[in-house]
């Protein structure tokens, strides 16, 4: 009897431990891309690599329209309503079609609801890879979703008898995931400069902390221009650039944060954006995250191996310009940093771009999008790095030669180019 009650605990126990397996499952973030990948299941059959983003709306489903066409049977025989959709991170727009219809997926053995589904070009809307992208539903109260970035896995656990880790640091947050806590930025010997108001929580942002709409304080500590010299500016799309800061914070008044990076966008990206502060993955990569659904709380416990996500193929932003209606591409930024080799050169807003070593600039524009988007993920690994080792060989330092109107006044800059100080975030 006694041997029948410990195989009958020995098989619960392996049942069990089957069952705590199947609700755990492994992500990836590719570095070009920055995405969570999570593995999504359709119909128990087909899997799509989808992207988390606690950015978006968290009653819909999205999915790519390529993925979607490869597989009919996610289209709703239904009419859909019709839209424009994008980020807030981009000025483009795609053709959305929203379905009013309930969508039920799993992740792991977790079956999940979602109220609407949406098929659009997201990747090309949003720059990625990915089959997709979708949040925690709203309305999912009986599971706690655990992101562990000590070991990349989210494992979803049901919410009942379910006990935070004695050491995370408990906020609350709301259904639009938004929190707040204060985090106190060392920016000087000596300084300190203290928020706490209300984030978002964007786990499909790549950085760390963002300030979309500087108040004048922080605009005074930072984006001064003895400050911007030293900042880091870096191209976010052709028109686009982001500049960052390496600091040292405090958060949750205790927590020691070292390289924290402080993030302010261009102002055109600014105008799009609903909130004035972000915190993304490369914060949440130092802890293993906790969302409490039933509670609507975060716990976020602190892990040792934090590892930034960096994309090696970004390149330094130096200028950017707009395209007239007469065709004129036209100077509106330069950047104003120590070593940008079209400030020092001599660039300036309002200088109309003719050529470049001897190659009209609007025949460039079209080559320089080809060459970003093959950066971005298109070159499969092997190419990469055959590319990479021939760069090695060259001459890294090279010049440029620019044609410009000034004041309808023509005149020649040469920009000195180091490629190796050109890339990497």
């Amino acid at each position: 009897m006694k041997c029948n009650i410990l195989l009958l605990i020995i098989i619960i126990s392996i049942l069990n431990s089957c069952s705590t397996k199947s609700n755990r499952v492994y992500f990836s973030i590719d570095p070009a891309d920055r995405k969570i990948l999570i593995p999504v299941k359709f119909n128990d059959s087909i899997t799509a690599n989808m992207g988390f983003d606690s950015g978006c709306y968290n009653k819909v489903i999205f999915i790519d329209s390529l993925f979607a066409v490869s597989h009919p049977f996610l289209i709703p025989k239904i009419v859909p309503d019709s839209s424009l959709f994008g980020s807030m991170w981009e000025a483009d727009r795609v053709l959305n079609l929203s379905y009013p219809i309930s969508k039920e997926v799993k992740i792991g053995n977790v079956p999940l609801t979602y109220n609407n589904v949406s098929i659009s070009n997201y990747r090309k809307a949003l720059n990625t890879e990915s089959d997709g992208i979708f949040n925690i539903p709203v309305d999912d109260t009986i599971h706690v979703w655990e992101f562990n970035f000590e070991h990349n896995y989210l494992e979803i656990h049901p919410a009942l008898n379910f006990e935070m880790p004695k050491d995370c640091f408990l906020y609350p947050f709301s259904k639009n995931f938004t929190v707040k806590f204060p985090i106190k930025i060392h920016y000087s010997d000596k300084d300190t400069l203290t928020i706490n108001d209300t984030y978002l929580i964007d786990l499909g942002m790549p950085w760390d902390f963002a300030i979309m709409r500087p108040n004048k304080e922080i605009s005074d500590i930072f984006l001064n221009e003895r400050e911007k010299e030293n900042a880091i500016w870096t191209t976010r799309d052709m028109q686009g650039y982001y500049i960052y800061y390496n600091t040292t914070a405090t958060v949750f008044d205790k927590f020691v944060v070292d390289s924290l990076r402080i993030y302010f966008c261009d102002e055109q990206t600014q105008k799009r954006m609903f909130y004035d502060y972000l915190i993304g993955q490369n914060f949440f990569k130092r802890f293993n995250v906790f969302f409490d659904m039933k509670n609507m709380r975060i716990g976020l416990q602190p892990i040792k191996n934090f590892q930034r996500i960096v994309n090696p193929t970004l390149i330094r932003f130096t200028y950017s310009y707009r395209k007239t209606d007469d065709g004129k591409y036209i100077v509106t930024v330069v950047a104003d940093y120590k070593n940008n080799p079209y400030k020092t050169a001599g660039l300036q807003v309002g200088d109309e771009i003719i050529s470049i070593n001897g190659i009209l600039f609007k025949d460039l524009i079209e080559e320089n999008n080809r060459v970003m988007e093959e950066n971005s993920r298109k070159v499969e690994k092997e190419e990469k790095e055959e590319k990479e080792e021939k760069e090695e060989k060259e001459d890294r330092y090279t010049f440029k030669i620019m044609d410009i109107l000034r004041d309808n006044k023509p005149m020649r800059l040469i920009i000195p180019v180091d490629k190796a100080k050109d890339r990497g975030e």
